[in-house]
């Protein structure tokens, strides 16, 4: 897994290094900005599916957990 993780982190970044053309600055920003992305699209999606893994709590059962805390 980490081989193919490596594999995609290094192609991602050369696509974006070329985005930048022959300018230095221009490829830093284009990766820079790129990753950037990329990390904010993956927190995102492990909000969302953070969320959906979590059973939700009845109102009943958080109310029952409300009088048993406090006797």
């Amino acid at each position: 897994m980490t081989t193919m993780s490596t594999a995609f982190g290094t192609a991602v970044a050369g696509a974006l290094v070329s985005l930048g053309g022959p300018s230095i600055l221009g490829s830093a920003r284009w990766l820079l900005f790129g990753f950037a992305v990329l990390c904010a699209i993956g927190i995102v999606t492990a909000r969302a599916a953070d969320r959906t893994s979590r059973p939700r709590r009845s109102a009943a059962a958080e109310d029952s957990s409300a009088v048993t805390q406090d006797s």
